[in-house]
């Protein structure tokens, strides 16, 4: 008892911490054989505002499920809210996913931080904080958002993660996304467009790479202005006419990156996707990238370099939804990546 005292009293973030009820890890039950399991019999929910967060030893392996459950990110981007609820419904289509990965791996869900004020930047820090620990306990993290504003603070765990063998690694940062987010932060504050541009000022104010790779980039979601600034800040780009996934120059470029990246922050908008597909984000496009087998085929390549230290799933609007397409599709690349990272 004395010990979850010490441990609670250090965890600023539990203010803003939310557990996930455990009525919602319920599904279909075909035995308890390891070879017919479904995730909602393997994972274990946490509590951690009663719990502590067991440690792994350096042999083990473990994924660990947290959310951003945040609206004013996308809020203060004058983009249609509802993004809040995502990381509730990106886990609800989960829950029967057959279990691929290895049984000796430890399968965790530790609840999200939510964001019920305009104080966005507390929430920030409290979830970046969440990421570290999970990292340093040795999980893999696997976060919901929210709006895209998950990226700035997802970084800032891994940096404070990176940091403790006291050396700059190069951290690389993929972004599935119609947009840049390199926008400077309005009068507001910053917000779901902002979060690269503040990953950039915290490379140069640390004299770090500043490595960002973003690949669907649509001119008709980005003004000159952010070209000209993603040309400035040396940022390599994938537009959405050149994401041909069977041509050997996106390849060439794509592993290119992640040769000079020591470690991958991995990112993806659900607006990169065309709208068809996920109508239930907070700006849908006409145009995009069609989810089909060559684009899993990508995701696969990036996940099996063994770099990839986390993932976040952002921009899941469910009240636009339809037929829980979007939803559908968000936890389907939550199940690639828990297939096919290294870990596994």
């Amino acid at each position: 008892m004395e010990e979850w005292q010490s441990y609670h009293e250090m965890k600023d973030y539990l203010k803003l911490y939310k557990s996930t009820p455990n009525q919602l890890w319920t599904g279909r039950n075909d035995g308890d054989e390891v070879n017919v399991q479904r995730w909602h019999q393997r994972i274990k929910v946490l509590d951690l505002s009663k719990e502590t967060l067991p440690q792994l030893l350096p042999s083990e392996n473990g994924i660990a499920i947290a959310g951003f459950a945040c609206d004013e990110g996308v809020k203060r981007n004058k983009g249609r809210v509802g993004a809040k609820n995502g990381p509730l419904e990106i886990r609800k289509y989960c829950v029967n996913f057959p279990v691929h990965f290895d049984e000796k791996v430890s399968f965790i869900d530790v609840g999200d931080i939510v964001c019920d004020s305009p104080n966005l930047e507390e929430s920030q820090n409290a979830f970046s904080s969440l990421i570290f620990d999970l990292l340093k306990a040795g999980y893999t993290p696997l976060l919901f958002g929210g709006g895209h504003e998950i990226t700035f603070p997802h970084y800032l765990g891994i940096r404070k993660f990176l940091s403790l063998d006291k050396k700059h690694s190069k951290l690389g940062v993929i972004n599935f996304d119609a947009h840049f987010d390199l926008r400077k932060p309005e009068e507001s504050g910053a917000n779901s467009g902002t979060g690269f541009w503040q990953i950039a000022q915290h490379c140069k104010e640390n004299q770090l790479d500043f490595l960002y790779l973003p690949i669907g980039i649509q001119s008709k979601s980005n003004t000159p202005l952010l070209f000209e600034t993603a040309k400035q800040l040396k940022v390599e780009t994938i537009i959405y006419e050149d994401c041909d996934f069977s041509d050997e120059a996106f390849y060439s470029s794509l592993s290119k990156f992640i040769e000079k990246s020591d470690f991958i922050q991995l990112t993806i908008d659900l607006d990169v996707f065309q709208m068809i597909f996920t109508p239930g984000v907070s700006a849908p496009a006409a145009t995009g990238i069609f989810p089909d087998i060559r684009f899993f085929k990508v995701l696969k390549k990036i996940l099996e370099s063994g770099k990839v230290l986390s993932f976040d799933i952002s921009e899941l609007n469910p009240i636009h939804d339809i037929n829980h397409c979007t939803a559908k599709l968000a936890a389907s690349l939550a199940y690639e990546f828990c297939n096919h990272n290294s870990i596994i």
